[in-house]
């Protein structure tokens, strides 16, 4: 949960990295490569006109759509891919007025596979959605400030970070209440899941990053992540590769205890997203305003293959693993959704 100032999406910061585009093209000509430039559309989300202050984006393959946790609107936006349509879970914590930040209301979602884990930041509480009857099923209170929501399949339990308790705190469903804590100190910051390996992993907010075995919520000793400022966290189970993204826009890949690569193609950055179909990497630069495409080799080495326009401010990323990228535009109380053809 960075703490940055959200600023709107402008045609000054369009131009801006359609030039860097062009630069990229150009370069690309000049070594005997054709580049495409992603193509990008903007999906406005329902009372998002005064803005949202949005943090976590998340894709269900279950219901086939983009989870965008809409911040004061008191709505959970479920965007099909595709279509681009957009339809709504009510109820949440809501105001009229944007302050900037992405503190307040809903701001994480998790699939359980049956229902929709959300996290509301206003109300301190964790709730459960049915998306088919747009209702919420059940809520139960936390015990600090939340920031993401994971699910974890195989015990079939919730984890919520904590961050200002420096703790992760887990819940089990039927009836959803809390049954654990997972003490993190220095952080936790970001949140991701293998299943595979029965891990989870999560950063410490000073360049470390720490595992976390899912069953017995053993942590293990903090290994660095090439960070001076730890934000974003990905993983390739696979090639057992972390992805660490970042606050000044470096992304870094580590394999066992060490760094073995690392680029930094925007400034600014937050939330990261992983497509294990296309082993792409997706970057929003909240700062330079743009959607960085990386490519990762089975050895972890790291391609630049081009960029999108973003937004200023917009530091949250999904993908639905199908060639489309979907980044958060604060200001603009949208999404905008990149086309990666690469």
């Amino acid at each position: 949960m960075a703490r940055k100032t959200e600023r709107c999406l402008c045609w000054a910061a369009a131009i801006a990295v359609s030039a860097v585009v062009v630069v990229i093209a150009a370069r690309a000509l000049a070594a005997g490569r054709e580049v495409e430039t992603p193509a990008f559309t903007v999906i406005d989300l329902p009372g998002g006109a005064a803005g949202i202050g949005f943090d976590d984006l998340q894709y269900s393959p279950r219901l086939h759509r983009v989870l965008a946790p809409a911040g004061r609107t008191g709505k959970l936006a479920l965007v099909d891919p595709v279509s681009r349509a957009v339809s709504i879970v009510g109820g949440f914590s809501a105001s009229d007025h944007f302050d900037g930040g992405h503190d307040f209301g809903i701001t994480s979602v998790a699939d359980t596979g049956t229902e929709l884990a959300v996290t509301d930041r206003t109300r301190r509480e964790l709730l459960l959605v049915d998306s088919e009857h747009a209702a919420i099923t059940a809520r139960t209170a936390l015990a600090s400030g939340p920031d993401y929501v994971r699910w974890i399949a195989p015990t079939r339990e919730l984890w919520v970070t904590e961050p200002d308790a420096e703790r992760i705190e887990v819940f089990s469903l039927e009836p959803l209440k809390h049954s654990a804590a997972i003490a993190v100190p220095g952080g936790p910051e970001s949140l991701v899941i293998d299943t595979a390996h029965g891990r989870a992993y999560t950063h410490l907010w000073k360049g470390k990053t720490v595992a976390i075995d899912l069953r017995t919520h053993a942590v293990a000793p903090p290994i660095a992540n090439g960070c001076e400022a730890s934000r974003g966290i990905e993983v390739d189970p696979p090639h057992e590769f972390v992805f660490a993204g970042c606050a000044d826009g470096k992304l870094a890949v580590v394999s066992g205890d060490r760094v073995i690569s690392s680029i930094t193609p925007v400034r600014g950055m937050d939330i990261i997203a992983w497509s294990s179909a296309k082993r792409h990497v997706y970057l929003a630069g909240s700062q330079s305003a743009d959607v960085a495409i990386i490519g990762v080799s089975g050895r972890g080495e790291l391609t630049p293959l081009g960029k999108a326009v973003g937004a200023q401010g917009g530091h949250c990323v999904t993908t639905d693993d199908a060639g489309h990228a979907f980044v958060c535009d604060p200001r603009g109380g949208r999404l905008i959704a990149v086309d990666d053809r690469y």
